[in-house]
């Protein structure tokens, strides 16, 4: 049994007890990204937010999961939620930007690079 096995264990025993820590299912999702268990992910991310939906952080965290996993789908839609509760970076809007423009819709990534730049000055 390696680390990330005992780590899977121990989170799911205590998932089981806790049942409503989002923390709890966000590092169980993160776990199983480094095992390759791409199918169990989504899952443990929904469950997360559930119980936590309003904290930019766990955005954040879900963009580099699905980072990881190359789904730029929900990596958009994770650092929209960033941006729209309020952390304006610019590099989270150079970051939705690139994403707009791997979609090809450009006029939304020229609305995003704008403002990153704008935020710089």
């Amino acid at each position: 049994m390696n680390n990330f096995d005992t780590a899977e264990v121990l989170l799911n025993h205590y998932i089981h007890l806790v049942k409503t820590n989002a923390d709890a299912f966000l590092y169980l999702a993160m776990t199983k990204v480094k095992m390759h268990k791409y199918g169990e992910v989504s899952p443990m991310l929904k469950l997360a937010s559930l119980y936590n939906d309003n904290d930019w952080k766990l955005h954040l965290k879900m963009y580099d999961i699905y980072k990881e996993m190359g789904d730029k789908d929900n990596m958009l839609y994770h650092i929209s939620m960033v941006i729209e509760m309020g952390q304006t970076k610019p590099e989270y809007y150079n970051i939705r930007a690139q994403l707009y423009l791997d979609k090809g819709e450009d006029m939304r990534a020229q609305y995003d690079l704008e403002y990153a730049k704008n935020a710089k000055q």
